[in-house]
């Protein structure tokens, strides 16, 4: 669990030093729970929410930090302009040098709605590949 903390608090530092900002408030509260959320998806390698809410440094039952990630997915306050444009900018810059192929798919849901999802495929080298979506 020390391990969690160290990369929690690494992954807490990046994200308020890209943004540039200091936030207060709800603000900064949305942003302790990004970067928990990161940081369970760095530590356990796998996208379910129970899954990461075990990697989560944060006292408290699993279940509760589950439905917190749910709250946080859901929660309209979490605005893409300020919670995820800054990073997807600073990502696609850095990966800017390198051959980016874009992957882009469409699902359609059960009422109708069409869901349009694009990733970032990009290769570090030749044995490793990374997916940001």
């Amino acid at each position: 669990m020390l391990n969690c903390h160290k990369v929690y608090r690494a992954i807490h530092q990046a994200l308020i030093k890209a943004l540039g900002i200091e936030m207060k408030g709800n603000q900064a509260r949305h942003m302790n729970i990004m970067a928990g959320f990161i940081c369970g998806i760095v530590q356990s390698g796998e996208v379910k929410l129970a899954e990461v809410a075990s990697e989560i440094p944060k006292a408290g039952q699993e279940e509760s930090k589950i439905m917190q990630l749910r709250r946080w997915l859901k929660n309209e306050a979490v605005d893409i302009d300020l919670y995820y444009l800054p990073y997807i900018k600073q990502i696609l810059k850095a990966l800017a040098k390198q051959t980016i192929v874009l992957i882009i798919d469409g699902s359609t849901t059960a009422s109708g709605c069409v869901t349009l999802m694009v990733s970032v495929l990009y290769k570090a080298d030749r044995k490793d590949s990374c997916v940001f979506g």
